[in-house]
């Protein structure tokens, strides 16, 4: 769900043509995400960061039953590396998945590089209002 301004996907999660579930994170601890099959995303209440997101009892979902991930982010370079709010959850969420991870972000947010640390998960494309960024790993 978005926060500060990031690119709001709630259109996408509405459109039952797609046939897709959906699946948001909760805050679990103070290092980790659970992950939760939404039905109605405007049914969610603000979690520990004041983000929206499931209640608890909705059903889990374990990392490696996903197909696709839409990552946020403050900022995100060509190179695929990203930026986030510093607490990592994102980038321990994504190593524990083989799908790809498709950043989601508005064109003034892509710089041309990042210096990755090797705990930072790598976004396979970036997606914005003006275009596709495919990621090319050395």
């Amino acid at each position: 769900m978005p926060i500060h301004g990031e690119v709001d996907l709630k259109t996408l999660y509405s459109n039952k043509k797609l046939k897709k579930k959906i699946i948001l994170p909760r805050v679990k601890t103070a290092t980790a995400l659970d992950l939760h099959e939404v039905t109605n995303p405007d049914k969610l209440a603000p979690g520990k960061f004041k983000i929206p997101e499931p209640a608890e009892h909705h059903p889990r979902i374990t990392p490696a039953k996903l197909d696709l991930i839409l990552v946020p982010g403050i900022v995100f370079s060509k190179n695929g590396h990203r930026i986030g709010y510093g607490k990592g959850f994102y980038d321990r969420l994504l190593k524990k998945t083989t799908c790809p991870k498709i950043g989601i972000a508005y064109e003034f947010q892509m710089v041309e590089n990042i210096v990755g640390e090797p705990h930072d998960a790598e976004m396979d494309m970036i997606v914005t209002e003006k275009k596709i960024h495919h990621i090319t790993k050395p």
